[in-house]
């Protein structure tokens, strides 16, 4: 994900080969937009860390929510890592 938008709220669907993956990343509105890229690359390194076996990842940091994984977001039968953190 490369750009904030709509007021530090994007969503994204990747094609890579024969998968698609789903992305959803939002952070506090208080926060510049580099301050919240920095707080989505951190919640993206935790979630490689601490989530490499699970289907998607829902990972909330204290300004800045991600969440992703390789279905659509609708479908929530499948196991999620999800880790909240605050300050």
């Amino acid at each position: 994900m490369d750009a904030l938008e709509n007021g530090y709220n994007v969503k994204e669907n990747v094609s890579i080969e024969y998968n698609t993956y789903y992305a959803n990343a939002a952070c506090n509105g208080e926060l510049s937009k580099e301050d919240c890229g920095k707080c989505l690359m951190t919640a993206d390194d935790l979630a490689i860390i601490q989530c490499r076996n699970s289907d998607g990842v829902n990972m909330k940091l204290a300004d800045c929510h991600l969440r992703a994984g390789s279905y659509d977001f609708d479908q929530n039968t499948l196991t999620l890592c999800s880790i909240h953190r605050s300050a």
